[in-house]
């Protein structure tokens, strides 16, 4: 698959809202990790990961209003976020407060607090949504 296939099939994925959640009963279950505990180790989830022909990697976290994303989370999706930018390929980390549609947070309307990029943190100083961030991060990586 080329690249402009790439992204014709992500824009049509973002015009049909039925196909952003594709399993709607799935993404609601909440994931136990009890058993998943090594020493003061825990998993952590991730809101959203996308990966543009292997070349760039945008991560996701949303949080709610006065919700900080810190501690081992933090330090979790920022290693990795550095370690998907190794000079070939790029990465951009985005902490966001979450906006709601309905019952459901709308990730793309949601408002950018920070964000992570070649290993610097950066506060948001616009009021700037995830999608715009993406789409201008594209576009600077020449996608």
């Amino acid at each position: 698959m080329v690249l402009q296939d790439c992204i014709g099939t992500y824009n049509e994925m973002i015009k049909t809202a039925e196909n952003i959640i594709r399993h709607r009963k799935t993404a609601s279950t909440l994931n136990n990790f009890a058993n998943l505990q090594y020493g003061n180790v825990y998993p952590t989830d991730i809101d959203a990961f996308m990966e543009f022909a292997n070349k760039v990697f945008i991560l996701i976290e949303g949080k709610q209003e006065g919700v900080e994303c810190k501690g081992g989370q933090r330090y979790a999706l920022e290693r990795l976020c550095d370690k998907c930018d190794d000079g070939v390929s790029k990465s951009l980390l985005i902490v966001c407060e979450n906006r709601y549609l309905n019952d459901e947070v709308d990730l793309g309307n949601s408002i950018v607090r920070e964000y992570r990029h070649k290993r610097v943190w950066y506060k948001s100083s616009v009021k700037e949504t995830v999608r715009n961030m993406i789409d201008r991060f594209l576009k600077h990586c020449n996608l």
